[in-house]
């Protein structure tokens, strides 16, 4: 292992590790970025801090800045390196290099400067780049000093550093990190720029190290890291271990990236997706596998199931990429409403909830494994006549689920519902029959077992559960309402995306100061702690309505009762039947609302029925 640190030009045009003249040529050095590294993910905040923060050490007087430290491996020729970690500063650096001199060479007189030659020679790997018109597209065929084995990445960066068509870039973290320091440098002036990049050059630092081991070690290396410190994410490990151990064949690399593209080139739903993927491969067992742990789980099974022989670790992980890359498209209808299955079901009479089922799935995060694995199952029976109808009941068995364990848990029970559904995932993923509805309600009273998540099944639990129950925020309280109103009254509210069309109305005032003018006769100080956020004290009203209760000021229950008599909604209008609002009347009227609800999100008889 060998280390140091050195001037940013020396780092790219130098002979940082002092081998033999013979051995190194003058052309100074190449780095490689490996399939198993992360994609460019500098977020455009990191890059104005790197760019700001030099501009202080200059106006400061510093006499070096220290940007950090860039991992190598050592290959058979002294002047190519791997580079483990730190491309993502290798990369902001050349990036800001090209943008310096694209400005300086507009000027005829400065673009002959020896540091602009000397930037160009840390961009570009050749003897000659001193014949190179600057203030022309740079040949295509000039290699860069960085290089990427993943093919997008190194064409993205190729465009840049070659100063050809920016609109060519894929990659969004690049295209925004070139915007952001183009901006930094318009209209700066000459004086500015050719101070900037001398600084840069000359006394910007950063520590190397090589380490002379070859083969996958790189690759434990890498891993290594993350029990370092660093920010390697679990997508990161995960593909540093497949891509490890796999032959360096583009094919490989471009499922990834296919991957990638399908996802809008967002980072963070590609890792979501190899989350719910690895989920729905390996089940869930609440410890080991969670949204910061998954690699490791999926690692050993891997590793379980094939042995220690490489080949047949190979075999497995080939396809496994195959099956990731094929099964993105089931994903991305699991988790779209837009999608062409939805818009055809939407279109059949008794289907025309699926369009808020599907959006407030998405937003119950922990069903995304089991929306994902129920299209898949879909589409490898959709020649099944029943399919169709059997996709639909599964998806309003899942969202009742969830949606009655979320009214009365919220999210404080995430993880181990989360688990349940992971592992009826697993479960689904490995039928080879259709699943029908009866079937996966049995799957989740099994994987259910034991919890009070699966207990919320039986009515009268449920029911029990809601008579008594708070809510310091109106967001679950809405959409119960919301049911109840679109039961009864066939009034289509939508789903909890639509939360500006109506809104919760408290009868019992909540404000203490409102409380003392207008309630005292009727609740005592402990009576008003208790139940202003019990269910029975709310009601349901449009938002201009409600609006307008608060601008007049109408906070007694005789002047509410004028407001609520209006309303279109009839668990509203009811309340104008009570003669005055007590404690007794919230009680009696929540147990009403409890069954009331009930009746709304209950569980269809088709639910329980086996299938013939």
């Amino acid at each position: 292992m060998r280390s140091g640190d050195e001037k940013i030009f020396k780092i790219f045009t130098g002979n940082i590790f002092k081998d033999s003249a013979e051995e190194f040529d003058d052309n100074g050095n190449e780095f490689i970025i490996p399939s198993f590294q992360r994609y460019y993910t500098w977020k455009e905040s990191k890059v104005i801090d790197l760019l700001r923060d030099i501009d202080e050490s200059i106006s400061a007087g510093d006499v070096s800045f220290f940007l950090g430290s860039i991992l190598l491996l050592k290959t058979k020729n002294p002047n190519i390196h791997h580079v483990i970690d730190g491309q993502q500063r290798l990369v902001t650096l050349s990036i800001i290099m090209r943008q310096i001199i694209d400005y300086i060479n507009k000027d005829p007189e400065t673009n002959n400067l020896d540091d602009v030659k000397l930037a160009n020679r840390c961009l570009i790997k050749s003897k000659e780049e001193d014949k190179i018109d600057l203030n022309k597209i740079l040949p295509a065929n000039l290699n860069p000093r960085i290089n990427f084995s993943l093919k997008s990445n190194d064409g993205d960066f190729r465009e840049i550093v070659t100063n050809r068509n920016i609109k060519n870039i894929a990659n969004p973290p690049i295209l925004a990190a070139f915007n952001k320091i183009h901006d930094h440098f318009y209209n700066k002036t000459h004086e500015y720029l050719k101070n900037y990049l001398h600084y840069l050059l000359h006394n910007v630092r950063i520590a190397f190290i090589r380490v002379e081991e070859e083969g996958r070690y790189a690759n434990k290396i890498f891993e290594t890291l993350n029990d370092r410190g660093e920010t390697l994410t679990q997508l990161d490990l995960f593909k540093n271990f497949v891509l490890g151990y796999l032959p360096d064949d583009d094919k490989y690399n471009d499922y990834i990236m296919q991957c990638h593209e399908k996802l809008d080139y967002d980072i963070d739903k590609l890792a979501r997706y190899f989350f719910i993927y690895s989920q729905m491969t390996n089940g869930y067992d609440g410890k080991n596998n969670g949204a910061n742990s998954w690699y490791r789980h999926w690692k050993i099974r891997i590793l379980e199931k094939c042995g220690k022989e490489t080949p047949d670790i190979e075999r497995h992980l080939q396809g496994l990429l195959h099956s990731i890359n094929n099964d993105i498209q089931f994903y991305n209808t699991s988790i779209s409403r837009d999608a062409n299955l939805w818009r055809s079901m939407k279109k059949k009479a008794g289907y025309k909830d699926i369009n808020n089922m599907i959006y407030d799935l998405k937003e119950f995060v922990i069903s995304n494994s089991l929306m994902f694995v129920l299209v898949k199952n879909y589409n490898e029976h959709k020649s099944n006549d029943k399919a169709f109808k059997s996709l639909y009941r599964c998806i309003k068995i899942l969202y009742l689920f969830i949606f009655r364990v979320w009214l009365i848990y919220g999210f404080t029970r995430i993880a181990k519902m989360e688990e349940i559904i992971a592992n009826v995932a697993h479960t689904v993923n490995n039928a080879t029959d259709l699943v029908s509805p009866s079937g996966l309600m049995e799957i989740l009273g099994e994987k259910g077992e034991g919890t009070p998540h699966i207990g919320l099944i039986d009515n009268d639990l449920f029911i029990s559960k809601l008579t008594t129950i708070t809510y310091k925020n109106t967001e679950r309280p809405r959409e119960i309402l919301k049911k109840i109103v679109h039961n009864e009254q066939k009034i289509d509210l939508g789903g909890r995306d639509n939360a500006s069309e109506v809104s919760v109305e408290h009868i019992l005032s909540r404000g203490m100061k409102h409380f003392q003018n207008n309630w005292v006769n009727n609740f005592s100080t402990v009576d008003f702690s208790d139940y202003k956020d019990r269910l029975g004290n709310m009601t349901l009203l449009r938002e201009d309505e409600n609006n307008n209760l608060s601008k007049d000021g109408k906070e007694n229950f005789e002047d509410k009762k004028l407001v609520y008599g209006k309303s279109d909604f009839n668990i509203t209008k009811e309340i104008c039947e009570y003669e005055s609002w007590k404690p007794e009347n919230i009680d009696e009227r929540q147990e009403k609302m409890a069954k009331r609800l009930c009746e709304a999100v209950s569980f269809p008889e088709w639910a329980f029925s086996k299938a013939k």
